[in-house]
Parts: structure tokens; sequence; C-alpha cells
């Protein structure tokens, strides 16, 4: 379930939708984790490719933004959109947001 503010959990190995709309997000791990991060087009389909950061730049899984715990993540998006979050390893995490 997406939220703008509360919070969700992201499942091992697959894309969660955490946020979706126009936004103002402020996205935190209370946790130590490694969350990645991918924005896509209000209702186009959740991204199906795991997250490669060592994929080569026209890969699809190459295209992410990547974020660790008490490292906030801030983004503004002006057009509707979907936001997605993908754990590293093999647990899920907790994703905190605020936003409006």
């Amino acid at each position: 379930m997406a939220l703008k503010d509360g919070a969700v959990l992201c499942a091992a190995s697959q894309w969660t939708l955490i946020a979706d709309g126009v936004l103002n997000i402020l996205v935190n791990l209370p946790k130590t984790g490694t969350l990645y991060i991918r924005r896509v087009s209000a209702g186009a389909t959740a991204p199906t490719v795991a997250p490669d950061p060592d994929g080569a730049p026209a890969d699809v899984g190459f295209h992410f933004m990547t974020m660790t715990a008490l490292k906030p993540y801030a983004a503004s998006f002006t057009e509707a959109c979907d936001v997605y979050g993908y754990p590293d390893g093999s647990d899920g995490l907790r994703v905190e947001m605020q936003g409006d």
C-alpha cells in the first residue's frame, strides 16, 4: 500500500509501491539496509527487472536511486508518478515516509 505519511514494508526481492501521485516526499530507512528506488509514470506497470548496480547503462536494471539507512532520500515530482522500492539482500525493509 502506498502512503504519503507513515511506513511501508518493502518485501524482499521485489519492487513495492511506496508512493504515488504528484509528490514531495522524504523517505527514511530507520535500520541498517539499502533500498533501491525507481520512479515510473503514473499507472505504468511496476518494474520487473531487479536492480543491477554492476549492469551497463543500457540495461533496464541499471536505472535506480540508492539510499542507505540514516541518509534520507528527498524528492519532488511535479508530474504524477509511482515510486517503488526494492530492498538489497534477502530481507524486507520497513520504509518510513513523509510527504504532501
